[in-house]
């Protein structure tokens, strides 16, 4: 996952995206914050990647139209001559809100977009006229759901469930309710000092702001930004990394996103060099 660690240069990002496809790793998740537009970003990775399958989001609901949306994917998929995959999600207030929009009403704006966006990507005309002129097929759709009513909308329309910042038993829980692909974000760092690990904590500080995140760390029984560094990432050596892989894997993972820490580890290389396709 192409990372947006706070203060982190800007194209470093790209750097990270190219390594993790220089590497072999099989995909790459981008997703926005307040540095690049998503598609902007997977458009310049598309054209400087050659392998890895390329995801972007999870992208708020409410921010994007599914006319927007399925011309982004499709430009992204264009640009790099191959078919790229878009995944959606309920974001936060404050990132919503950043954009001008009313935040709610997610579960029932997850089901009308996914629908009329897998219309679109299907060369389909939309009810006011609108049709891609040149769709690309195979894109597929995630969501990414803590809930039980947003899983339940991934489970019966989405092509793939994403997750964030969890513990492998949260994951557990969620693969013993949903036959779906899942993915998990995980933040990682080899051998990493202390600028590494002040770097998630402080990106952890952001997320524990978030109720919803808030309420999954609670009921892994975490409170604090170290001890949740410690549970929901993979930090150590290249064992230790390897480690904690397996154990999301053994959760009910299907892909391990990991999240590069840079601090330490420019363009997150010697990170991916070592794992090396994990």
């Amino acid at each position: 996952t192409v990372p947006f660690w706070y203060g982190m240069p800007p194209l470093e990002c790209l750097e990270v995206a190219v390594n993790a496809d220089r590497n072999g790793f099989a995909e790459i998740w981008i997703g926005q914050m307040a540095t690049f537009d998503a598609f902007a970003l997977a458009a310049a990775v598309a054209r400087e990647t050659r392998r890895a399958a390329i995801w972007v989001g999870p992208l708020a609901l409410a921010v994007r139209d599914p006319v927007s949306l399925a011309l982004g994917i499709t430009s992204v998929s264009t640009l790099g001559d191959r078919t790229a995959h878009i995944a959606l999600g309920s974001s936060t207030a404050t990132v919503v809100e950043w954009h001008g929009r009313k935040w709610g009403g997610n579960v029932l704006l997850a089901i009308g977009t996914i629908e009329r966006l897998r219309s679109l990507l299907r060369g389909e005309r939309s009810p006011e006229g609108f049709r891609l002129r040149s769709p690309f097929p195979g894109s597929e759709i995630g969501l990414a759901a803590f809930g039980s009513e947003m899983l339940k909308v991934a489970s019966h329309l989405a092509d793939r469930l994403v997750l964030n910042l969890l513990t492998p038993a949260q994951v557990a829980e969620f693969r013993a309710r949903t036959d779906l692909p899942i993915t998990i974000w995980v933040p990682a760092a080899l051998d990493p000092g202390e600028a590494a690990l002040e770097q998630v904590r402080r990106e952890l500080r952001v997320y524990l702001a978030a109720p919803a995140y808030a309420a999954m760390f609670r009921r892994a029984g975490l409170f604090e930004a170290d001890a949740i560094a410690t549970q929901v990432s993979a930090l150590g050596s290249i064992e230790q990394v390897r480690e904690r892989i397996a154990e999301y894997h053994a959760a009910g993972a299907t892909t391990v996103a990991l999240v590069p820490v840079t601090a330490e580890d420019r363009g997150g290389e010697r990170l991916l060099d070592a794992l090396g396709g994990t």
